[in-house]
């Protein structure tokens, strides 16, 4: 939800740059349709077959959370300027004149708001697939058909509007047509390469990269838990303890202890310590 409100307010920030703005149409199509079906759908997958050796990250303020929030944000606001810096080489394009009268529908009518509100469109749902990546807490995104068939509706309506839309259609959205057809498919395109670098950010942010990265460059803590403490001390022995395959009663006492168990006479009962597994 916070990728789908950057991207509108990304979308509306550009518009208003050029004096144009999203029409309460194309606001209640994204809200409603798009953004309101992909919610409800996203989350109706189970979790994993099998447990995964990793935890989930504890804190929203994780490298890995912010580092995905952060470059998934900046990739979207990078393909909605390219694809209006695109339009601006076009030969047909003429640009909104902001101050050519006070007609709201010829204002929000305009190529420039057409190619942003498609460009947009496509990323909400790139951004939903992106970040539906199964492994390793949750069930593959293709065990989710709900989810799926919202994705293909939704990718069809949005083709249409993008390719080649009715002029009913276009009215209604208050989209102004693109006399190229060879520029429709390339915003397509930028959708495509858009899909490609989000996942492939994912993929490195989900490898632990960003994670190794960040704690080689702060300085280590010390763990806050005292089993983490006392089993790292554990596990630093040299041979490690307790010797594996061996009963605790039976094990060695650990490197360093005073004879009789540790606790400074003889008699006294030795100490057995166990690590969870």
């Amino acid at each position: 939800m916070a990728l789908y409100s950057f991207i509108q307010f990304t979308s509306v920030l550009i518009l208003y740059t050029v004096g144009s703005t999203l029409g309460d149409s194309q606001f209640l199509f994204v809200d409603l349709f798009v953004v309101t079906t992909l919610a409800v759908l996203i989350g109706r997958v189970g979790p994993h077959a099998t447990l995964g050796s990793r935890r989930p990250h504890g804190s929203l303020l994780a490298c890995a959370v912010l580092g995905s929030l952060l470059g998934q944000a900046l990739l979207q606001a990078a393909v909605q300027l390219a694809a209006l810096l695109l339009l601006r080489q076009q030969a047909w394009f003429t640009p909104l004149d902001p101050g050519g009268g006070d007609d709201v529908a010829k204002t929000v009518a305009s190529y420039e708001n057409t190619v942003i509100f498609c460009s947009s469109s496509f990323q909400y749902l790139i951004v939903a697939t992106a970040l539906s990546q199964g492994r390793p807490f949750r069930r593959p995104i293709y065990t989710n058909p709900a989810f799926l068939l919202a994705l293909a509706v939704l990718l069809v309506l949005e083709l249409w509007v993008t390719l080649a839309p009715p002029g009913a259609i276009a009215s209604l959205m208050e989209l102004r047509p693109l006399p190229s057809h060879s520029f429709s498919a390339s915003l397509v395109g930028l959708a495509a390469i858009n899909l490609t670098v989000s996942m492939l950010i994912e993929a490195l942010i989900d490898s632990g990269v960003l994670d190794g990265c960040a704690r080689a460059v702060r300085r280590k803590r010390q763990p806050k838990s005292r089993f983490k403490r006392e089993d790292a001390a554990l596990g630093a022995q040299r041979p490690p303890w307790p010797p594996l395959g061996t009963p605790p009663e039976e094990a060695p006492p650990p490197a360093g202890t005073p004879p009789g168990g540790g606790h400074g006479g003889p008699g006294t009962t030795p100490l057995i310590v166990t690590t969870l597994r």
